[in-house]
Protein backbone atom coordinates (compact mmCIF):
# COMPACT_ATOMS: atom_id res chain seq x y z
CA UNK A 1 0.00 0.00 0.00
CA UNK A 2 1.18 3.25 -1.15
CA UNK A 3 1.88 6.21 1.73
CA UNK A 4 1.52 9.78 -0.01
CA UNK A 5 3.97 11.90 2.18
CA UNK A 6 1.73 14.99 0.77
CA UNK A 7 0.57 17.33 3.82
CA UNK A 8 -3.09 16.84 4.48
CA UNK A 9 -5.60 19.26 6.30
CA UNK A 10 -6.67 19.18 9.89
CA UNK A 11 -9.79 19.99 11.27
CA UNK A 12 -8.53 23.16 12.01
CA UNK A 13 -7.19 23.83 8.74
CA UNK A 14 -3.66 24.01 8.96
CA UNK A 15 -1.41 21.83 7.19
CA UNK A 16 -0.32 18.47 9.24
CA UNK A 17 2.87 16.62 7.94
CA UNK A 18 1.92 12.99 7.28
CA UNK A 19 3.83 10.50 9.12
CA UNK A 20 6.12 12.55 11.42
CA UNK A 21 7.95 9.93 12.94
CA UNK A 22 9.11 9.22 9.80
CA UNK A 23 10.72 12.09 9.09
CA UNK A 24 14.01 13.32 10.54
CA UNK A 25 13.60 16.78 13.14
CA UNK A 26 15.28 18.94 10.34
CA UNK A 27 12.49 18.24 8.11
CA UNK A 28 9.91 18.15 10.70
CA UNK A 29 11.45 21.50 11.89
CA UNK A 30 11.52 22.79 8.61
CA UNK A 31 7.33 22.19 7.49
CA UNK A 32 6.29 23.52 10.51
CA UNK A 33 8.51 26.49 9.83
CA UNK A 34 10.53 26.39 13.64
CA UNK A 35 13.94 27.02 14.29
CA UNK A 36 14.74 23.96 16.41
CA UNK A 37 17.36 25.80 19.07
CA UNK A 38 14.85 28.53 19.25
CA UNK A 39 11.32 27.60 18.95
CA UNK A 40 8.20 29.16 17.94
CA UNK A 41 8.78 32.96 17.28
CA UNK A 42 7.07 35.24 19.65
CA UNK A 43 4.85 36.95 17.10
CA UNK A 44 3.84 33.51 15.90
CA UNK A 45 2.55 32.22 19.52
CA UNK A 46 0.85 35.20 19.77
CA UNK A 47 -0.72 34.81 16.13
CA UNK A 48 -1.74 30.97 16.95
CA UNK A 49 -2.55 31.88 20.05
CA UNK A 50 -5.42 34.45 18.59
CA UNK A 51 -6.20 31.83 16.03
CA UNK A 52 -6.51 28.51 17.84
CA UNK A 53 -6.85 29.81 21.94
CA UNK A 54 -5.16 28.47 24.37
CA UNK A 55 -3.70 24.81 24.24
CA UNK A 56 -5.89 23.45 27.36
CA UNK A 57 -8.53 21.13 27.68
CA UNK A 58 -11.82 22.17 28.79
CA UNK A 59 -12.71 21.97 32.45
CA UNK A 60 -14.99 19.54 33.31
CA UNK A 61 -17.79 19.54 36.06
CA UNK A 62 -16.96 17.23 39.05
CA UNK A 63 -19.29 15.52 40.28
CA UNK A 64 -21.13 16.41 43.78
CA UNK A 65 -20.04 14.30 46.61
CA UNK A 66 -23.39 12.82 47.80
CA UNK A 67 -23.07 11.33 44.20
CA UNK A 68 -20.03 9.84 44.60
CA UNK A 69 -21.08 8.26 47.72
CA UNK A 70 -23.87 6.53 46.05
CA UNK A 71 -21.83 5.22 43.15
CA UNK A 72 -19.70 3.52 45.57
CA UNK A 73 -22.57 1.43 46.84
CA UNK A 74 -24.07 0.77 43.39
CA UNK A 75 -21.80 -3.17 43.38
CA UNK A 76 -23.18 -6.14 43.82
CA UNK A 77 -20.44 -6.65 46.83
CA UNK A 78 -21.92 -4.00 48.90
CA UNK A 79 -24.85 -4.71 48.48
CA UNK A 80 -24.54 -8.27 49.68
CA UNK A 81 -22.76 -6.67 52.63
CA UNK A 82 -25.20 -4.16 53.45
CA UNK A 83 -27.87 -6.79 53.35
CA UNK A 84 -25.66 -8.56 55.69
CA UNK A 85 -25.58 -5.51 58.09
CA UNK A 86 -28.72 -5.11 58.24
CA UNK A 87 -29.70 -9.18 58.98
CA UNK A 88 -27.04 -8.93 61.91
CA UNK A 89 -28.24 -5.89 63.04
CA UNK A 90 -32.05 -6.94 63.16
CA UNK A 91 -30.87 -10.40 64.72
CA UNK A 92 -28.68 -8.32 67.43
CA UNK A 93 -31.91 -6.19 68.53
CA UNK A 94 -33.64 -9.33 69.17
CA UNK A 95 -31.00 -11.88 70.86
CA UNK A 96 -31.69 -11.70 74.80
CA UNK A 97 -29.09 -9.89 76.72
CA UNK A 98 -28.46 -10.68 80.13
CA UNK A 99 -25.49 -8.15 80.53
CA UNK A 100 -24.71 -4.42 78.86
CA UNK A 101 -21.71 -6.04 77.75
CA UNK A 102 -22.99 -8.28 76.10
CA UNK A 103 -25.25 -6.14 74.28
CA UNK A 104 -22.61 -4.12 72.94
CA UNK A 105 -20.94 -7.47 71.56
CA UNK A 106 -23.88 -7.98 69.31
CA UNK A 107 -23.63 -5.02 67.79
CA UNK A 108 -19.88 -5.10 66.77
CA UNK A 109 -20.49 -6.96 64.07
CA UNK A 110 -22.85 -5.00 61.92
CA UNK A 111 -20.86 -2.16 62.89
CA UNK A 112 -17.43 -3.48 61.52
CA UNK A 113 -19.26 -4.69 58.67
CA UNK A 114 -20.59 -0.71 58.17
CA UNK A 115 -17.08 0.72 59.07
CA UNK A 116 -15.55 -1.53 56.42
CA UNK A 117 -18.12 -0.03 53.85
CA UNK A 118 -17.79 3.35 54.55
CA UNK A 119 -13.41 2.84 54.44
Amino acid sequence: MHRPSVARRSSISTAVIDYPWTKTKEDVAAFYNVEETKGLSEERVKRDLERYGPNELPAEEGKPLWKLILEQFDDLLVKILLAAASISFVLALFEEHKEEDSLVAAFVEPLVILLILIA
